[in-house]
């Protein structure tokens, strides 16, 4: 029974976890961002307490992307130990590690020819962007750059690449071309912007904001460098993603209390919940043709990659390092 309650208790506060390192991730006070993670600090350490005789350590995956073709996902995870690049077939199967270190290797995507895998490392003791040349498997360090965070990915050409960044405790959207040089800071504001992703043409880029408050889906032509909010909702609409469609935007719609899964028409501005109350949904992707979704959501505590066909609106969990 002891065995039995220290399971819920642990999973309870594992929950907690995710809950609080959401609204650290959003807060721009550093004072109240240095108590959140004082108190994250103790929560783990109670987690493990009472979770570690009752289930072995889980593995994560995160930031799950399609390859240009649909066949194939890329992805990190800690299943080593620490995070790595990995990529699996849309089944789940034909996992394959790319790198291989004690570093932090984080935000991958492919590259618009399906050539290369662009991410994120922390090998030189800053935030560093590499490529992986997916014929050989060579890594190319492409730049160095402190404060590098979050999403990152290439123009619809191939020519540039989108990324955040953070400064002075202020999060910001920057772009570079795709050898690590002419670094813009496109958004250069004294609020919080995320998770750049660029439209479909690479004539603008969707990121979300908390510059009117609530954190909201934004809209910047790179033409003219301004940016328009382009949804109203109540909640934190966060995470958006195109479609392969140029006509929708997937994006989630957390209020706190549950997380939605939802699809913006950018012509009218309606949007439609595409599925309800997800547990800590977040990182959605369209695949090439618009019929599956990946996202990332948690169960016991770990992050695990799941597919939505768009059609059936049926889900499956890849089991992927069950198939290793």
């Amino acid at each position: 029974m002891l065995h039995s309650f220290n399971a819920r208790l642990g999973l309870n506060i594992l929950h907690s976890i995710m809950q609080y390192s959401k609204f650290s991730y959003h807060v721009n006070c550093p004072t109240i961002r240095q108590i959140c993670r004082l108190f994250l600090c103790h929560v783990v350490l109670l987690g493990h307490l009472f979770l570690g005789p009752c289930m072995a350590q889980g593995v994560d995956c995160h930031d799950p992307r399609w390859s240009p073709d649909g066949s194939r996902i890329v992805f990190c995870s800690n299943a080593d130990g620490d995070f790595e690049i990995f990529t699996v077939s849309r089944n789940g199967n034909n996992l394959k590690q790319w790198t291989q270190n004690q570093y932090y290797d984080s935000n991958p995507s492919y590259s618009p020819d399906g050539k290369t895998i662009l991410f994120q490392s922390e090998r030189g003791g800053i935030s560093e962007f590499y490529s992986i040349e997916l014929t050989d498997g060579y890594i190319h360090k492409i730049a160095s750059i402190d404060g590098v965070k979050g999403a990152s990915e290439y123009s619809p050409d191939g020519e540039f690449i989108v990324f955040e960044c953070q400064k002075n405790d202020i999060n910001d959207i920057y772009i570079m071309d795709r050898y690590g040089g002419n670094i813009r800071n496109l958004t250069n504001s004294t609020f919080n912007d995320f998770r750049p992703t660029w439209s479909i043409d690479g004539k603008s880029i969707f990121y979300y904001s908390n510059k009117e408050g609530n954190y909201a889906l934004y809209s910047m032509d790179l033409n003219r460098t301004e940016s328009r909010r382009i949804l109203f909702l109540s909640g934190h609409q966060v995470d958006p993603s195109p479609m392969k469609n140029e006509i929708n935007l997937l994006f989630v719609l957390d209020t706190m209390s549950r997380q939605d899964l939802c699809m913006l028409d950018l012509n009218t501005g309606q949007h439609e919940v595409v599925i309800r109350d997800v547990n800590d949904i977040m990182l959605p992707s369209s695949s090439p043709a618009d019929k599956e979704i990946v996202f990332v959501t948690s169960q016991s505590g770990n992050a695990h990659i799941s597919i939505l066909n768009t059609n059936s609106k049926e889900i499956r969990r890849l089991n992927i390092f069950n198939h290793r």
